[in-house]
């Protein structure tokens, strides 16, 4: 009789998947999440950003196609910067506040280059993201949320061979990191 009994618990507890998170938990804080940047779970990873409309002539369509074009390129080069910590195993930096930053789960600044380089070795992973949202209401700015969500998609990151050597980045980084720039990104052209 104790045997039945420890084999129903068993069974029981078998079907329960304590390792997923539930559908309400994974809609709100994952796929309802469009202000957070980074792996909001092991299969959805997203970035934002913002570009400047700048001087141009034509109708407001126009404007808002160049503008959103932009705003993703940005935002896939923010990507670049993710896969390229993903796939060369760079710890975040230490929370000090309520929130982790960006610049502090993915601390290392690649150059132009290295994230220019990045986006043509992880192309295959990049074509399969979408814009999640896409905002053009002001008029000086847009704002772009781009996603990737994919089963495997950790896995498939690591899994990318880079054809360069990151010349921004060294292995030993958190004993040069005061050699490391702090402050906003040095690059004029990418956040």
């Amino acid at each position: 009789m104790q045997r039945f009994l420890y084999i129903a618990v068993l069974c029981c507890l078998s079907a329960c998947r304590f390792w997923v998170p539930s559908d309400v938990v994974y809609k709100k804080y994952a796929l309802y999440n469009l202000n957070e940047e980074g792996y909001l779970a092991s299969d959805l990873v997203q970035t934002r950003a913002t570009a400047q409309v700048g001087n141009v002539d034509s109708g407001k369509v126009q404007r808002d196609r160049i503008c959103v074009h932009r705003a993703l390129e940005a935002a896939q080069f923010r990507m670049a910067r993710i896969f390229l910590h993903t796939n060369l195993s760079i710890p975040p930096v230490p929370v000090t506040g309520n929130r982790a930053s960006f610049d502090q789960d993915y601390p290392v600044r690649f150059s132009d280059r290295d994230l220019f380089l990045a986006t043509i070795d992880f192309a295959g992973v990049l074509e399969k993201g979408y814009i999640a949202l896409q905002d053009t209401s002001d008029a000086n700015a847009c704002t772009v949320v781009f996603r990737i969500r994919q089963s495997d998609l950790i896995d498939e990151v690591k899994e990318v061979s880079l054809t360069f050597l990151p010349e921004s980045y060294e292995p030993d980084w958190r004993k040069e990191r005061k050699r490391l720039n702090t402050g906003p990104s040095t690059s004029t052209t990418f956040p």
